[in-house]
This record gives structure tokens, C-alpha cells and sequence, in this order.
């Protein structure tokens, strides 16, 4: 039988910091942005799980983090060396299996063909053991017949565990969990959800199909698919380059002087100019994005009719957009808050290829 396996880094973040930090194993600490002596408006990364029973989570404000700083170790990000860590990871499964797709900084999954269901366990622990004695991470394994099912056996699995859900078994594996445990149900639609007397996943076989989607639209046969153990024939993900490139930087005060603003998108170009260098990619739009101090957002884009590579070219790109939206008529009382750039449509560059401005 065909089945998948999803592989589910465990506290990814702070489990990379403690390949640094090993004298910090089995202690509550977080991975969280510069707390600035409680004045600092990022948030926690990740917790350790001694951490979580204290009250402490991802996307909690440090500002809320820091009353509580006496109760944890305190580490910064290193995105860089996470990023690393994570190619590390992606090339073993590579090398396991050239089907191995990464689906984001710490989720993977791969296809297996096996003869008994017990095999699937064996190459869960196998995996999840190697992870372990090559880059000393740990990880929760999913295996079912589906990548989206295998992903909430991963979750199951949590932490440090190797969850199997036979093909005939899914079903029934999934119908006392809550919506919120299928892939794509956020929030919102969990709301939706529970609005029309759906809380469990079997919930989701009882009520009338019509009004299922009025409430979550073309979810619905999706959903009620998973609830009744049917899987579709999957296409398994094709390994493409990303789309798009981005970078952000909150302020520490909301910034309302122009040059100061001009700084630092220009930095923001430049950073991105290097990553884009570095991957060998051109790219063809331009975006920034402010978020005012009342938390409202706007963004602009500027694209160019063939795609280039020039960090000059974007820095002063996106000064132009961004000095349109300080100037614009229905622009914000407030200073900015966060100010972010992107560059989308990316390909790979013509090692013959130049570019002419």
C-alpha cells in the first residue's frame, strides 16, 4: 500500500537553539524577538514544552512574555541558522526518498509503498530516530494514506511520537477530533463551523449539505470527504521555486519621519537584493506594505515589463511606492508601525541572461 509520511519538527526553533544550548534541555524557555526591557512589540516564537503549562506560546506579545522573564531562559531568533538547519534536514529526506517535498521551515512529508501496515511504523521511528542522532532534533511523525490526514496524525503525534492511521481506520481516527484539527480550518471557519452544529469532525456528516456550504463555501465537499474516510487520488506537490521574497521590520515607536522611513525601506531593498543574488533570481513586482499605529494596513505595487535583478533598481523602486503612500490624500494620522517590502514573480536568472535598464 501507498501511504505518507509527514514529518513534524517539534518546537523547531527552540530545538535548534538547544544544539547550542544544551544546558537548557528539560527547562522552560522560549525563542522570542528583543523584549527592549518589556517595551518591545514582537512576539514569542516558540515555547518549550515545560514552558507552555507556565502560560507561555507562539504569537504571545514579549511585552505579556516579559512579566514573566524570571520563569524562562530568553533566546533570541536566528533565522539564518534555522534556515540552514532545516536544508540540513530536507537533504537527509532527499536522500531517503527523492519524492521528499518540504512544506514549510519544519514540515516534510514523503511517499512510502510498504506490503504490512507494521512497516509504517518501523520507517516512522526509523526516520524520527535519525533526525534525532544526526542533527539532535526532535520530531512527531504522521503516516495515513493521505498527506492531509497525515499531517493531523503528525499533530497526534505531538511531542515526540510516531502516530499510524490505517487506511480503514481514518475515518473513524478522525471523527472525534474538533474541526479546528483538519488542515485549512482556521479560526473563522471554525466559527463557521460550529455555527451550524459542527464541532467535531463525524458532526460534520449530519448536517445538510446545502447548508454546509453557505457556510464554508467549496470546503465543504472537502471536509465532509475527510469525515467519511474517503480520499480522493492526491497529485503529490511538485517541488517548485518560491514565488515570492520577502522582508518586514517593526518599529520600536511608530515612525512618522520620512527620511527615517527612506532608510529603511532602502535597507529592506538591500537585504532582499542580497537573498535574490545569493538564489540567482530575477525578479518582476514591487510591494510595500505599511501598517499605521491603529494596526491599519495599506499596500502598493509597481511591476517592471521584463524582470530584473538590480538592488538599486529596487530600492529606489520601492522608495517611489512608499513616498506615494506617505503623500497620498486619505493617508494615516498615525506614524508607521511596520513597514514591509516583497518582491514577487521570481524565476531563476540566465547564467547568459543581463539586463538592460
Amino acid at each position: 500500500m501507498r501511504l505518507i509520511v509527514y514529518v513534524d519538527m517539534d518546537a523547531f526553533y527552540l530545538s535548534c537553539e538547544l544544539t547550542r544550548h544544551p544546558e537548557l534541555v528539560k527547562t522552560p524557555a522560549i525563542v522570542a524577538h528583543d523584549p527592549k526591557e518589556g517595551k518591545g512589540r514582537g512576539v514569542v516564537l516558540t515555547a518549550s514544552y515545560e514552558a507552555r503549562p507556565m502560560g507561555f506560546h507562539s504569537a504571545m506579545p514579549v511585552k505579556e512574555a516579559w512579566r514573566q522573564k524570571d520563569k524562562v531562559a530568553w533566546l533570541m531568533p536566528d533565522f539564518p541558522f534555522y534556515e540552514a538547519t532545516s536544508g540540513k534536514v530536507m537533504a537527509y529526506l532527499k536522500s531517503r526518498c527523492s519524492l521528499a517535498r518540504a512544506l514549510s521551515i519544519d514540515e516534510a512529508a514523503y511517499p512510502i509503498e510498504i506490503a504490512e501496515l507494521k512497516d509504517a511504523e518501523i520507517e516512522g521511528r526509523a526516520v524520527q530516530r535519525e533526525i534525532r542522532e544526526r542533527f539532535s532534533l526532535p520530531s512527531s511523525i504522521g503516516v495515513s494514506p493521505s498527506l492531509a490526514v497525515s499531517k493531523v496524525a503528525s499533530d497526534k503525534a505531538k511531542p515526540g511520537g510516531v502516530v499510524v492511521v490505517a487506511p480503514k481506520d481514518v475515518s473513524s481516527f478522525l471523527a472525534v477530533l474538533p474541526v479546528r484539527a483538519l488542515p485549512g480550518v482556521g479560526p473563522v471557519t471554525e466559527g463557521a463551523l460550529k455555527r451550524v452544529g459542527a464541532e467535531k469532525v463525524e458532526d460534520l456528516k449530519r448536517v445538510p449539505f446545502p447548508k454546509l456550504v453557505r457556510a464554508v463555501g467549496s470546503m465543504a465537499g472537502s471536509l465532509v470527504a475527510l469525515a467519511e474516510g474517503r480520499l480522493s487520488d492526491e497529485e503529490w506537490p511538485e517541488e517548485l521555486p518560491p514565488k515570492s521574497m520577502g522582508a518586514m521590520v517593526t518599529f520600536d515607536e511608530d515612525l512618522d519621519d520620512e527620511e527615517s522611513l527612506m532608510k529603511g525601506v532602502a535597507s529592506l531593498g538591500e537585504s532582499l537584493g542580497r537573498s535574490l543574488e545569493g538564489k540567482g533570481s530575477l525578479y518582476r513586482t514591487v510591494t510595500v506594505r505599511v501598517r499605521w499605529g491603529d494596526l491599519s494596513a495599506v499596500q502598493r505595487s509597481q511591476s517592471f515589463p521584463h524582470p530584473t535583478c538590480e538592488t538599486d533598481v529596487l530600492v529606489k523602486l520601492a522608495q517611489k511606492i512608499l513616498r506615494g503612500i506617505l503623500s497620498s490624500p486619505g493617508r494615516n494620522s498615525r506614524g508607521v508601525r511596520t513597514l514591509g517590502l516583497t518582491v514577487q514573480g521570481l524565476h531563476p536568472q540566465d547564467p547568459a541572461q543581463r539586463t538592460l535598464l
